[in-house]
């Protein structure tokens, strides 16, 4: 006979048990029996233990985000620090660089000064120079080698006007040219410019190049101005070619413009210093090799009288390796 029973899945809480006795006929007597169960409610299902958990659940979260916001601050405060110290760095080295400008300027323009006085000076001289040899070519049989050189000379004399007359212009910014300007044949520019040039090339056994086109090639133009660009052109190839190398200069016609190019073998100029080579005052990593001496004008001269003419001027890589000067000038419709 089974005596007990079994409850399951009870509350907490006060339960009343009541109890009678049955016989063995089944029937049940009139005594009963009573009883009072305490069931304990577990201590996680408490009010106070869910209150507790809330509170501590909330603290938790409380705290999380407190020390995110606190590490947070220390990164934009340390960001921040960084960043003035980036500007502080950079205030110095733009203050630095302003006071290298100023210098640069206050040098550029000292040097501006002495070319403008040096170049005043020499106009007289060398117009005496063309003078005198305009006058011993008058007493020479025209088609002597004597007269040929006095020629030479008179020619380089009046070129060497020209270029100072042109320094001049240059900083006075004076550029400006006359409205009815000449047709010119570069054909006969360049030969009387190589004339000259042959000379110096002689003392470096070098060997000038010539490839003309048989029709004429003309352009308005100053013929003396065409004659400055060819002449720095040669004078800057033969100045840094080798001992004994060749130079070229060509002549070709490009759609509607006359293009001139002069090549040489000589150390070439870096792909960096392309553009800023026709800047005034430019001095090139590489060094004449006959101890001629440079005054960073010459190709700054050439690239001004270019533009005045609508023209373009391009430094690049000669085939044989070293500078190629490419003047491109507008044809003359005559």
């Amino acid at each position: 006979l089974d005596r007990s029973i079994t409850y399951g899945g009870l509350r907490g809480g006060s339960y009343r048990l009541e109890a009678r006795a049955r016989s063995a006929d089944g029937t049940w007597g009139d005594a009963v029996l009573l009883a009072t169960l305490l069931v304990p409610t577990p201590f996680y299902k408490t009010p106070g233990f869910l209150i507790s958990a809330v509170l501590a659940l909330a603290l938790g979260i409380f705290g999380i985000v407190g020390l995110r916001d606190k590490s947070l601050r220390k990164r934009e405060q340390l960001l921040q620090v960084a960043v003035d110290q980036q500007t502080s760095e950079l205030r110095i080295a733009s203050e630095r660089l302003e006071t290298q400008n100023i210098a640069l300027a206050d040098l550029v323009t000292s040097k501006e000064r002495v070319m403008r006085m040096v170049s005043h000076d020499l106009k007289n001289p060398i117009g005496g120079i063309v003078g005198l040899a305009e006058v011993i070519a008058n007493d020479l049989p025209p088609e002597s080698e004597a007269a040929e050189m006095i020629g030479i000379i008179r020619d380089a004399g009046e070129q060497a006007l020209m270029l100072i007359h042109s320094i001049l212009d240059a900083d006075n910014n004076n550029t400006s040219l006359d409205s009815e300007l000449p047709t010119v044949d570069l054909r006969d520019v360049v030969q009387a410019a190589t004339a000259l040039s042959r000379g110096f090339a002689r003392t470096k056994e070098q060997h000038i190049h010539t490839i003309l086109p048989n029709a004429p090639v003309t352009v308005r133009a100053d013929a003396l101005r065409l004659r400055l660009i060819v002449d720095n052109l040669m004078s800057n190839a033969i100045k840094y070619a080798p001992l004994g190398s060749d130079v070229y200069l060509e002549i070709s016609l490009e759609h509607d413009h006359a293009v001139l190019i002069v090549d040489d073998a000589g150390p070439g100029i870096p792909i960096d210093q392309r553009e800023r080579v026709f800047d005034p005052y430019t001095r090139l990593d590489a060094q004449p090799t006959g101890s001629e001496t440079a005054t960073g004008l010459g190709l700054f001269l050439v690239r001004e009288i270019v533009q005045q003419y609508d023209g373009s001027i391009t430094a690049d890589e000669s085939p044989e390796g070293g500078a190629r000067f490419t003047v491109r000038l507008p044809i003359s419709a005559e």
